[in-house]
């Protein structure tokens, strides 16, 4: 009985496994035959298009996602707690965002050309010289429209607490709006979600393919009051996600969605 039980999750995560595979295979076609002529033509499409396609992994991944709030239009500075590689999948069936990543993603298999295709920044941590540039380049993307999405931790955590941001990407943001938002993992998921220490990217997507849905909430805070100095801005956005974080884990009840239409709930 028991090996039968591993042989059906096993099934189970070969399927799951093939369907993603497949998905990001039509997100490479996407990005080299489609967008580079559909973004000069029309670049809302293009928006259009990342978004489904984001909202179509999730579905994929048997992501279930209760969202309260909504994303600010027109460029602005998303700044969100980070628990796993799975938040990106999250944030990216919202809106178009522009993502910040670590340097070691963009070496991933397939995910890191897809990342690097679709204008991912990435930063080397600990280096100095990167961090400037990853500002710079940060600030560029802002003034030219459009909405960067970073993670000031700066590494993953559980996701019962949020480490002290780092300060320098809100000094990018250069008076446009920065809009915090939290992310929480919901029941046995939560356990599960968080990607840690040694673990490596394939071991926790076999995890999270074997499961049958993965539970998160996703709460948009307000814009942060404008304020010119970047270590007030940090303290309030990581205090605002820190208090949602808390609140949310007191008021809140799981989010059991239908895994066979695109997960999605918005709350009021």
């Amino acid at each position: 009985m028991q090996r039968a039980s591993k042989l059906v999750v096993w099934l189970k995560v070969f399927v799951k496994g093939a369907a993603v595979l497949a998905w990001l295979l039509g997100g490479t076609g996407l990005l080299t035959a489609v967008f580079p002529w559909l973004k000069r033509l029309s670049p809302a499409a293009c928006d259009a298009i990342r978004v489904k396609w984001f909202q179509g992994l999730a579905k994929t991944l048997r992501l279930c996602v209760a969202v309260r709030g909504a994303p600010l239009e027109g460029a602005a500075l998303i700044v969100s707690n980070h628990v796993s590689w799975l938040d990106v999948v999250v944030l990216g069936t919202q809106a178009p965002f522009t993502f910040v990543a670590k340097r070691e993603v963009a070496d991933w298999p397939l995910i890191g050309w897809l990342a690097r295709a679709s204008g991912t920044l990435f930063v080397a941590r600990g280096n100095l010289r990167a961090a400037a540039d990853l500002v710079h380049a940060i600030g560029l993307r802002l003034h030219a429209g459009e909405r960067v999405a970073v993670f000031p931790e700066g590494t993953t955590t559980p996701g019962q607490t949020v480490l002290p941001f780092a300060r320098a990407v809100f000094q990018a943001a250069g008076g446009l709006p920065i809009q915090p938002v939290a992310l929480r993992y919901l029941g046995h998921t939560a356990r599960l979600a968080p990607f840690l220490g040694e673990e490596t990217f394939i071991a926790h997507l076999v995890r999270v393919l074997a499961a049958e849905r993965v539970e998160v909430k996703l709460v948009w805070l307000l814009p942060l009051p404008a304020c010119s100095q970047r270590e007030v801005l940090a303290q309030r956005a990581r205090t605002a996600i820190l208090a949602c974080l808390r609140a949310e884990k007191d008021l809140d009840r799981p989010a059991y969605l239908s895994a066979h239409a695109y997960p999605k709930m918005r709350q009021p």
